[in-house]
């Protein structure tokens, strides 16, 4: 084997053992940073849910105070 040819094998054996390892580990770990917070379209989304949740809340309680007034009870287990 001549001298450019154990160059080249020496460079592509580095090339391989150092940089492409390195090269992925940095690329998904920076993927990774990036995609593990909310978007502004999800944490928007989640603030309409989170809203939602708490009027259904409230009304759920307004609903069960009516029927503590009504039926007191209502929650007993009749099965």
């Amino acid at each position: 084997m001549n001298v450019i040819g154990i160059i080249a094998v020496t460079f592509v054996a580095l090339f391989l053992t150092i940089v492409v390892p390195l090269w992925l580990i940095l690329h998904y770990s920076t993927r990774w940073r990036q995609g593990r917070g909310l978007g502004r379209a999800d944490r928007e989304r989640f603030e309409s849910l989170w809203l939602s949740a708490r009027k259904l809340r409230q009304r759920m309680n307004e609903i069960e105070a009516i029927l503590d007034g009504d039926s007191p009870n209502w929650r007993r287990d009749d099965d």
